[in-house]
């Protein structure tokens, strides 16, 4: 992680909280005395009964935790742009004279720790490195149809010690790969980590898929959209892949049209009506969406993808206690998910809302 992303993460944490006001992220606001534009990591404006009251909060990314100096600086930051308020959050926290400190001038210290920055940022995608345990990685996921079927791989790259996380749905293997190595994984695919990325290999085939570059960025799968004259296009598969080839290049409509298609040639194709809700949920159509997680679920309950992507739906429509069995139901499934921290803790956050 770099200490922009931290800043990010800051910022993000600001956001969540609920009526925290206008949060602004890597400003410039000008010095009161010099004019000169000074550099604010994350700016909170709150507006309350006619006035405007503005919060400093500076971020610090490093290992040492923040001294008496550093909350000085940021007491004498706050003053230069004429903040009603500062607080400092920090990655490894803070010193007993720099809390009394603070304690004494009203500032506020916050942790923020590397694993709650990451999951602030892209919680399916960010994950702590188990070969280093000092840097991230950013994961991401594709797929490769094997005989006729769905197969969701994950991999993605450590930042600082190039270490590979590498993924395979469909044997369940899921191992840090060391960095310039090959490894085979249950079901015969072939992953290679090497210096530009993590890339595999279908078993008796010699085309090599580009999975990530260490930042999270993915090569689309099924980009080429398959014709119908294809010979196998009487068959669900082929409107399956057509319809992931035509979503992957933000073609919605026809990728749910490829979807009816293949739903129509198989009726119980639990990864056709999946696909399709998939693409309604990125639509922002979240009813059709829920309808076809269901049947998909219905059809095949031991499909963990739809459970997962149906509760993130509910989640987001606030039916907390419908997302938080959802939830569990994926983790029981998928114990070892990449995504299982980021579900935890909307687990957690539902049971919460329930509660109260």
């Amino acid at each position: 992680m770099t200490w922009q992303e931290y800043q990010e993460a800051v910022g993000k944490l600001y956001e969540q909280m609920e009526g925290i006001g206008t949060v602004r992220k890597n400003i410039t606001l000008p010095d009161k005395m010099t004019g000169q534009p000074r550099q604010i990591d994350t700016w909170v404006e709150i507006e309350s009964k006619g006035h405007k009251l503005g919060i400093l909060v500076d971020a610090k990314f490093r290992k040492e935790k923040v001294d008496v100096k550093d909350v000085e600086e940021v007491l004498a930051l706050a003053e230069a742009v004429g903040a009603n308020k500062s607080a400092l959050v920090a990655l490894s926290g803070w010193t007993e004279p720099a809390a009394t400190k603070a304690n004494f001038v009203g500032l506020d210290l916050k942790l923020l720790t590397l694993e709650e920055a990451l999951d602030s940022l892209v919680p399916e995608k960010w994950m702590m490195c188990s070969a280093c345990n000092e840097e991230c990685i950013v994961a991401d996921s594709g797929g490769i149809i094997v005989d006729g079927m769905w197969s969701l791989l994950v991999a993605g790259q450590c930042r600082g010690c190039k270490s590979a996380l590498v993924w395979c749905m469909a044997c369940g293997d899921n191992v840090i790969v060391a960095p310039e190595a090959d490894y085979d994984c249950g079901c015969g695919h072939t992953w290679r980590n090497v210096a530009d990325g993590v890339s595999v290999k279908q078993s008796g085939t010699d085309n090599w898929i580009a999975m990530s570059d260490g930042y999270g960025s993915i090569e689309a799968f099924f980009i080429d959209i398959p014709e119908p004259d294809d010979p196998s296009s009487d068959d669900a598969g082929f409107y399956i892949r057509r319809g992931i080839a035509f979503r992957n290049q933000s073609r919605g409509d026809e990728a749910v049209e490829s979807f009816n298609k293949a739903i129509a040639l198989d009726s119980v194709s639990a990864l056709g009506y999946y696909h399709r809700a998939y693409t309604y949920d990125m639509a922002d159509l979240p009813e059709q969406a829920i309808q076809d997680y269901s049947k998909a679920i219905e059809l095949d309950s031991g499909l963990a993808m739809a459970f997962g992507s149906r509760g993130f739906v509910y989640y987001s429509q606030e039916r907390y206690r419908e997302a938080a069995a959802d939830f569990k139901h994926f983790l029981r499934l998928m114990p070892d998910s990449p995504n299982n921290q980021a579900i935890r803790t909307a687990i957690i956050h539902a049971e919460l809302e329930i509660a109260e």
